[in-house]
């Protein structure tokens, strides 16, 4: 049961994702250009946003009740701890991110997937959302500067229109 409660979990966030690519494909489409193109545009956008808002929310409800009730996760990446033993772990892991290939923070990651990273001697994988990456990136920062997280348990993001989300730091 746990691998069919982890692809359907998978699937759910991934439609989430799909959803939010078409949102921003259907406002590039439109001819900027012709007032009434715009106007159909923006209308559409408006109603889409706000169903988009409403299933984000209730896939989001439904996802944490199926991981309270299963104890099933799928925002646990595989990590890495920096050791003599999980060196080579952590350089297949690089290898699978593609060493040869450098990424920064500059180059847009508009539809995109993430997989993993590699801070230091940190490397994790089987990342599949960027939300999943930017959890475990922080936990990443947490452990390897306990000081400057010292005493948070949490951090707050506003996510879409405002509203508050909490990741857990530990």
């Amino acid at each position: 049961m746990e691998d069919r409660v982890k692809r359907i979990l998978t699937n759910l966030e991934t439609v989430r994702q799909y959803l939010l690519e078409l949102s921003d494909d259907v406002w590039l489409g439109i001819d900027h250009n012709d007032t009434q193109a715009l106007d159909e545009g923006v209308q559409f956008k408006r109603a889409y946003n706000e169903k988009l808002a409403e299933f984000d929310q209730v896939s989001s409800d439904i996802s944490e009740l199926v991981q309270g009730f299963t104890r099933v996760r799928i925002d646990q990446a595989t990590a890495v701890e920096p050791a003599r033993q999980a060196r080579a772990e952590s350089q297949r892991i690089t290898r699978e991110l593609d060493k040869d290939t450098p990424h920064s923070i500059h180059e847009s990651f508009t539809y995109t997937r993430p997989y993993g990273f590699v801070l230091g001697d940190y490397a994790a994988n089987n990342l599949l959302t960027w939300r999943q990456l930017s959890e475990a990136f922080c936990k990443v920062l947490a452990q390897r500067d306990p000081q400057r997280f010292r005493g948070q348990r949490a951090v707050r993001c506003a996510g879409r229109r405002g509203r508050m989300r909490t990741a857990s730091c530990g």
